[in-house]
C-alpha cells in the first residue's frame, strides 16, 4: 500500500481537528449523565479511540485518554460481539495501547471469554445472521483475538471452512439467499481470515471466488448487490456495511496479502466504477462510517496509489467538513431527514464519533488502528 498523505492541508486540517474535539467533548459530556452499558464500542469505547487519536495529534492529554478509557472497561459476559461488546473493547484497548504497558488483566479475561465463545460457536447458519457476521458472530471475535494476541486465530479456520462448504452448497442448490455484506455477510468471513488467519490463502480464495460468482458486471466493472440476486442489476449505493465499497476493501486486503495485482485492479476499478456512477444519489447517505460519507472516503483512501479513489477521498473529506453545523449536538444532522438516529448523536460506527475520527485521520494521516472494526487491515 502507498503512503498516505493527510486529505487536508493547513486551515482546512486545524478546522477539522477543531471539529473533532467538538464532537469528543459533547460525546464525552453527555455520556458522564448517560445510564446503559458503557462496554459498547460505538459510546465510550468509541470516544476513548477519539480520544486517543486526538492525543496522537496534540489535542488530548494522556489523563483524558486514562479517563475515557476507564469509563469503556467493563466486562459484560453475556455481550462480546466486535461493536457492543467485548471483542470490541478489546480491539479498543489494543488500538489505544499498542505497546502493552497496562491492562495485562483486562486483556486476558477478555482473549480467555473470547477464546471459549470461539471454540464453541456453532456452525454458521444462513437463516441465522448472528451465527456468522462480523459484527456479532465468530470471525469479529477472531479477528478481537489476532489484533491481541498478534498471532494466527487456529480456532477460526475449522468455522470458515464449514461455513464455506454451506455457501457453496447454498449457490449450488438454490437454497437460502446469501448475504454478501461486510457487517453481515460472507465478506465478513473473508474480512477475519485477512486479519486472523493471513497465510490462509486456499480458504481465503474461496471466500473470494464466492464474492466474485456473487457478482455482477456493470459497464465493464464488478458490483455486489445486498445479497445475491442473478437477476437483479445492484444499485451504487456507497457504503462500508453493503454492497460494492466495502467489498471492495475486503478484497483489495486479500490482494495485497497474497501479491494478486489482477484482484487488487478488479476491487479498485469495482470502486471507482461506483463512485463515478451518475446513477448513485448522493442525498441517500450520511456522514457515518458504516454507511456513508466517512466511511467510503476511509476506503477509498486505502486505495492511496490510485488517483481516481483519491481525488473522491479528497472530495469526500471536503463535503464532510463543510456539513459540520454548530448547532447540532454533536455537529452532524442526519442527511436523510427521516433518518434522525443517525449521526447526530454519540456513537461509532453510525454517528458522530466515527465522523471525528475519520476528521482527525484526514488531518493528520496517522496509523488508523481503529480499521479492524470495520475487518480491515490497519495502514
Amino acid at each position: 500500500m502507498s503512503a498516505r498523505a493527510p486529505l487536508f492541508a493547513a486551515d482546512k486540517a486545524r478546522r477539522a481537528l477543531d471539529v473533532a474535539e467538538r464532537v469528543r467533548t459533547a460525546a464525552a459530556a453527555a455520556l458522564a449523565n448517560e445510564p446503559g452499558p458503557p462496554e459498547s464500542l460505538g459510546r465510550h469505547g468509541g470516544t476513548a479511540l477519539v480520544t486517543e487519536a486526538l492525543a496522537r495529534a496534540g489535542r488530548a492529554g494522556s489523563a483524558d485518554v486514562r479517563a475515557a478509557l476507564e469509563q469503556a472497561l467493563v466486562f459484560a459476559p453475556d455481550r462480546l460481539s466486535l461493536y457492543g461488546g467485548a471483542a470490541g473493547l478489546l480491539v479498543a484497548i489494543e488500538a489505544i495501547d499498542p505497546e502493552r504497558t497496562s491492562l495485562r488483566g483486562p486483556r486476558e479475561k477478555l482473549r480467555a471469554a473470547l477464546a471459549a465463545a470461539l471454540r464453541d460457536a456453532p456452525p454458521g447458519r444462513l437463516d441465522a445472521i448472528a451465527t456468522y457476521d462480523l459484527i456479532s458472530g465468530p470471525p469479529g471475535l477472531a479477528i478481537a483475538l489476532a489484533r491481541s494476541a498478534r498471532e494466527p486465530v487456529e480456532a477460526f479456520a475449522p468455522f470458515a471452512r464449514a461455513f464455506a462448504e454451506t455457501v457453496e452448497n447454498a449457490l449450488a442448490g438454490a437454497q437460502e439467499p446469501v448475504n454478501l455484506g461486510v457487517s453481515h455477510g460472507i465478506a465478513g468471513v473473508l474480512a477475519a481470515l485477512n486479519l486472523a488467519l493471513p497465510g490462509e490463502r486456499a480458504l481465503a480464495r474461496r471466500y473470494a471466488e464466492l464474492l466474485l460468482r456473487c457478482s455482477h458486471e456493470v459497464r465493464g466493472a464488478r458490483r455486489w448487490d445486498a445479497l445475491w440476486r442473478p437477476d437483479r442489476r445492484p444499485s451504487a449505493r456507497l457504503a462500508w456495511c453493503y454492497q460494492t465499497a466495502g467489498i471492495a476493501a475486503v478484497l483489495a486486503d486479500r490482494a495485497r496479502l497474497d501479491g494478486d495485482a489482477a484482484l487488487g485492479a478488479l476491487a479498485a476499478d469495482a470502486f471507482a466504477a461506483v463512485l463515478d456512477d451518475a446513477d448513485a444519489d448522493p442525498a441517500l447517505w450520511d456522514f457515518a462510517l458504516c454507511h456513508g460519507r466517512g466511511g467510503v472516503a476511509s476506503l477509498a483512501w486505502r486505495f492511496a496509489g490510485d488517483a481516481r479513489l483519491l481525488r473522491h477521498a479528497e472530495r469526500l473529506a471536503r463535503e464532510i467538513l463543510e456539513a459540520f453545523d454548530e448547532r447540532a449536538p454533536f455537529g452532524y444532522r442526519a442527511a436523510v431527514p427521516s433518518a434522525e438516529r443517525y449521526e447526530d448523536r454519540a456513537e461509532f460506527l453510525d454517528g458522530a464519533l466515527g465522523v471525528a475520527q475519520f476528521l482527525i485521520d484526514a488531518a493528520t494521516a496517522q496509523e488508523r488502528r481503529w480499521l479492524p472494526v470495520f475487518g480491515l487491515v490497519p495502514d
